[in-house]
């Protein structure tokens, strides 16, 4: 109906709703504005000639002048109530985890100061309108850590977790029940101060240590220097002293040195500058002279064949091949060249090649053997490489020739130099057509830019690439193409030739293409399927209408979920139901839709409303649905539990297969009721005799209740990577309990977040909550 000013005047069942044509506005009355009920009769409304209107309603009739009623436009002040931390509300001049944090009431207080300790705050406010304060709206802001406003409907309290050391100003505005706001609002400022380890003082201390322990190690090593000083003086004057004794000694040893020197001298020069080992042997194998580089090539590895001066052959085991080289050059008077390995000071094989040469004396015969040692290690290493290298060769070459892709070799500057057979296969160019008629620069011939940088950058860094691209065939076919290019680099590490391998993978391309399409239309399909479980599961409205108040935690693993819920209201009796499914994701679905239909097919039709005896005839309709038997291997089923509510008889009736139902009583304890420990269907359930246990309990003793899969409590993560388990869940309702239902959502949906953090869902999750 309008009203003089031009306003609709529409009656609902959610209250009475005055509606503004010009600019939209909406304001809903209810029970709270005195209205009989929410709900209004079907035409059942008047309005007097003075303007006064009737509305009938399911409990009685409203009536009312529409200009009487004005809307509020009181801006109320808003208020900081209380301050928590961890749960727990600071007190005011009181010790809070060993200091006093509030020296006055928090709506007093203009500042107050935090630890790094302090994890978890909770501000509560209100806004002083008390007209319906249901309705009043807030917003709050954190200055300094959030970014924006946040608004939160009508919920008067905010918490914040590990805020990090700093300064902020926490600042909430608030309005009246129509929706009146005191943009000024009232503010606190947030002090949190930095751990010990972050401080100034820690971080001079930390400096003042290092500099007295840099101090500390200068005075002792200056005494240590000092110490080292003293010994060494006095170890000077006793080597001053045998230097004075010896003096007698050297001067007898001089004139034998002068004679030695005399015969080394021709040899000297040639002995000093050369790299190899050379040792001078007299005709009896008795060892006269070794160099330097001797012992630099030998080092002290080789106790037994690397004789010192003075030593002979004859000390040396027989099983050493130098007596019978050393013996033929003493008969045959001519130098013999052998070569051996050896490991040698680095504990690694190196080749020595040996040359004995004989020296005569005035009469021809033999007097000294000279042996000159070589090491070719790095020649024979050569010699090898060359080896392996010509064979790899041929084994390159013997692919190149016969593999059915294109192998191309190009220079240092890219200039494509050969190709094999398998190019002008894939391609249907010769070389010479390719050269005539396309880019023959694999630089230039890579369009892509992105590509051409990454090839570059490989080629810098020794590495290989490898990219995807389309070509043009000579027949004008159009392929795609695997390239791998590896650069080929000298032993300087210089870049002397590039090599390509080109694969055709038209086919593979094709593949890809068709599952990509084939899963596109699984999706598809799959999301129809979500969208019709949706439409099946009872609505919001539906659960508002039966319950005072209540919660859906509702989460599939996959798109379409093996979990599900139902509800009913038959005259006096409600009946809900909590379902778990075997599997999940498309098969769960298919359950989870059957024990949808078989549910209103047994309660409905058949008219079963004892708990126990629904799951009775579930089981029975499960079995029957699937053609399970005893020798059958269909084993599918579903645990389920179900609360049948009766206003009449002011009882509550459950039962349950495989899960617990909790539920509260009205002194505030969370108790539980454990099912039956089998599934409904399946084989284990193969007798149509079983019975399933119930629970009758006064609704007048409870006030809410609590169903649940099995999908949460059997969820990964924490600390450990562990289950959640039912025991937690149990704990974590019966911590929330004593909150509103939309409250104790958020609460249980933001620990199974934080307990799940990156691990991968497991399982649906269903988890209900309802309050009588």
């Amino acid at each position: 109906m309008k009203d003089s000013r031009g306003f609709l005047w529409l009656s609902s069942n959610k209250g009475l709703t005055r509606y503004n044509p010009e600019n939209g506005n909406v304001k809903i009355y209810d029970i709270n504005d005195g209205l009989q009920s929410y709900e209004f009769n079907g035409k059942s409304c008047y309005k007097s000639k003075r303007g006064e209107m009737f509305f009938g309603g399911i409990r009685g009739l409203n009536y009312f002048f529409p200009d009487s009623i004005k809307d509020n436009q009181y801006k109320p002040p808003v208020v900081i109530t209380d301050f928590s931390i961890s749960n727990q509300s600071v007190p005011v001049n009181e010790k809070f985890n060993g200091r006093v944090i509030l020296s006055k009431p928090i709506y007093n207080s203009e500042e107050i100061e935090l630890t790094h300790e302090d994890n978890v705050v909770t501000f509560e406010f209100s806004s002083l309108d008390f007209a319906d304060p249901s309705k009043n709206q807030y917003e709050y802001k954190m200055e300094g850590f959030d970014k924006d406003w946040n608004e939160i409907g009508n919920r008067r309290y905010t918490s914040y977790t590990n805020l990090p050391h700093g300064e902020y100003v926490f600042m909430v505005r608030g309005s009246n029940c129509d929706g009146v706001w005191n943009t000024e609002g009232t503010s606190l400022r947030v002090v949190v101060l930095p751990p010990w380890w972050r401080t100034h003082f820690f971080y001079i201390s930390v400096t003042l240590a290092f500099i007295l322990i840099v101090l500390g190690y200068i005075r002792f090593r200056v005494h240590r220097l000092k110490r080292d000083k003293e010994i060494l003086e006095v170890e000077v004057a006793r080597r001053t002293d045998e230097i004075e004794e010896r003096k007698e000694e050297l001067s007898a040893q001089a004139q034998h040195l002068e004679m030695v020197n005399k015969r080394l001298e021709e040899l000297s020069v040639v002995a000093r500058e050369t790299a190899n080992a050379i040792t001078i042997f007299d005709n009896t194998g008795k060892i006269e002279y070794r160099n330097n580089a001797f012992m630099k090539l030998y080092g002290e590895y080789l106790k037994e064949p690397v004789l010192k001066e003075g030593h002979s052959l004859s000390e040396l085991d027989k099983k050493y091949k130098i007596h019978s080289y050393f013996d033929d050059c003493l008969r045959e008077k001519k130098p013999i060249t052998f070569t051996s390995r050896r490991k040698l000071e680095d504990k690694s094989d190196h080749w020595i090649q040996t040359t004995l040469t004989p020296v005569f004396d005035e009469l021809g015969k033999v007097e000294k053997l000279v042996s000159i040692d070589t090491d070719i290690t790095e020649i024979k290493s050569a010699e090898k490489k060359i080896l392996e290298q010509a064979e790899e060769l041929e084994m390159l070459s013997l692919v190149a020739s016969k593999t059915d892709n294109a192998v191309i070799i190009a220079d240092q500057c890219g200039e494509i130099e050969w190709v094999n057979e398998g190019f002008v296969n894939i391609t249907g160019y010769t070389f010479e057509q390719y050269k005539k008629e396309r880019e023959t620069n694999f630089y230039n011939a890579i369009t892509v830019p992105e590509v051409r940088e990454t090839l570059k950058e490989n080629i810098d860094n020794k590495k290989s690439t490898s990219y995807y691209s389309q070509l043009t065939t000579r027949t004008g076919n159009t392929i795609w193409l695997q390239s791998t290019i590896n650069p080929l680099f000298d032993k300087d590490g210089e870049l002397i030739k590039l090599i390509a391998i080109e694969s055709n993978i038209n086919k593979l391309k094709k593949a890809e293409e068709e599952i990509k399409r084939k899963n596109r239309q699984i999706t598809d399909s799959i999301n129809y399927a979500q969208k019709i479980q949706n439409s099946i599961l009872p609505s919001d409205q539906e659960f508002k209408r039966v319950f005072s108040d209540y919660f859906i935690l509702f989460k599939p693993r996959d798109i379409v979920s093996g979990d599900f819920y139902w509800l009913t209201e038959l005259g006096d009796k409600i009946i809900v139901a909590c379902g778990d499914s075997t599997g999940h994701g498309v098969p769960g679905g298919f359950m989870s839709m059957m024990g949808n239909a078989l549910l209103n097919e047994i309660v409905l039709e058949k008219g079963i409303y004892s708990a126990s005896d629904v799951l009775k005839q579930l089981n029975l309709s499960i079995r029957s649905a699937l053609k399970q038997s005893l020798e059958g291997e269909q084993e599918d089923g579903m645990d389920i539990s179900i609360c049948c509510i009766d206003k009449g008889t002011k009882m509550l009736d459950v039962a349950a297969a495989n899960q617990t139902i909790y539920y509260r009583t009205k002194e505030g304890f969370l108790q539980e009721y454990e099912g039956d420990i089998f599934s409904v269907g399946g084989m284990l359930l193969s007798k149509p005799e079983v019975k399933f246990g119930s629970k009758q309990l006064p609704l007048s003793d409870i006030s809410a209740v609590y169903m649940c899969s099995d999908g949460y409590q059997d969820q990964f993560g924490g600390e450990h990577n562990q289950k959640f388990m039912s025991a937690r869940l149990k704990e974590l309702i019966s911590s929330v309990m004593d909150k509103t239902m939309t409250e104790q959502y958020a609460s249980i949906e933001a620990t199974f977040e934080i307990w799940k953090k990156d691990q991968k869902q497991i399982d649906d999750i269903l988890v209900m909550g309802l309050k009588f």
